[in-house]
């Protein structure tokens, strides 16, 4: 089921980048959305 959310600011991915641009993005006060496919934050790099 689909749901309608509105942010300022998405960041695509929880990896090291995309959790260092939401934090960024969230501390200048924006409403920040960060969207990760798998269910836990880090990214592909912590799969291994």
């Amino acid at each position: 089921m689909a749901s309608e959310k509105k942010s300022a600011v998405v960041v695509l991915g929880a990896g090291s980048a995309g959790c260092l641009a939401a934090l960024a993005a969230a501390r200048t006060g924006a409403d920040t959305l960060l969207v990760e496919r798998y269910g836990f934050l880090g990214g592909t790099s912590t799969m291994a």
